[in-house]
């Protein structure tokens, strides 16, 4: 809670600070400079895109015999907004859908009447997240816009299911499947998010007002994603590398 809390007041003291640097008479002067899709100087910018998400649980798995966690491959959605009160800088938000999702896999062999019987079994994590990134967005180039963005985002869990069986590989057990939806547990589970984002892009123009962007943006998870109830807790953080496509539109 007290990690959560020191989160919270870092992005609103980022966000003050840069809504005080906007508020500058060079700001101002600035506005006044002739805009274009690369940069609209003083105005806002809106943007949809959508592409694929590839999450990785970090956890260990010390207590759990022969287990492994394995990332998953999604699709991801989304809008952001932009300020630009340089050239060079703008100022970036969005609300986004992530599936932050993950397999735990087993590998495990039993002696029944003295034979070795081999079975995998897995179970797949299904995980929705709505996050807000708050980015600075350092831009240069003329015919190519070239990005980097720097900042963090804040976030709710929202749904979730799981999903799974398991498979005899050398035996004649019969196999099983089941899936259901996640049942949140307000003792157990940490459904606030928040972690440090960063990534790369470029922009093409298409017209003065509109443009296409091609965005690399990692997400790197700073909340457990249960409680610690235990000593025996083992921490589970969520690490995203999103690839996404969409258009630009300078209002």
């Amino acid at each position: 809670m007290k990690k959560n809390f020191l989160l919270l007041l870092t992005f609103l003291a980022l966000g003050f600070g840069l809504t005080a640097q906007t508020s500058t008479p060079q700001m101002q002067q600035t506005a006044g400079e002739e805009s274009d899709v690369f940069s609209p100087v003083g105005r806002w910018t809106l943007g949809v895109d959508a592409g694929l998400v590839f999450n990785t649980l970090d956890a260990g798995t010390a207590y759990m015999k022969n287990y492994t966690y394995m990332p998953r491959l999604s699709f991801s959605y989304g809008f952001n907004l932009r300020y630009q009160p340089y050239k060079w800088l703008a100022l970036r938000t969005g609300l986004y859908y992530i599936p932050k999702d993950y397999v735990l896999m087993q590998v495990d062999s039993i002696t029944i009447n003295d034979k070795i019987e081999v079975f995998a079994r897995g179970e797949m994590a299904q995980n929705g997240y709505l996050n807000v990134p708050f980015m600075a967005d350092l831009s240069i180039g003329k015919k190519v816009r070239y990005h980097l963005f720097l900042g963090g985002y804040m976030g709710y869990w929202l749904n979730g299911s799981r999903s799974g069986g398991a498979l005899p590989l050398m035996s004649v057990r019969d196999s099983y499947e089941y899936s259901e939806p996640y049942t949140f547990d307000k003792s157990r589970d940490n459904r606030f998010d928040a972690g440090l984002t960063y990534g790369l892009g470029i922009s093409i123009p298409c017209s003065k007002r509109v443009g296409i962007d091609v965005n690399m943006h990692w997400y790197y998870g700073l909340t457990d994603l249960q409680k610690r109830l235990s000593r025996q807790h083992n921490p589970q953080y969520n690490t995203s590398f999103l690839l996404l496509v969409g258009a630009t539109y300078t209002l």
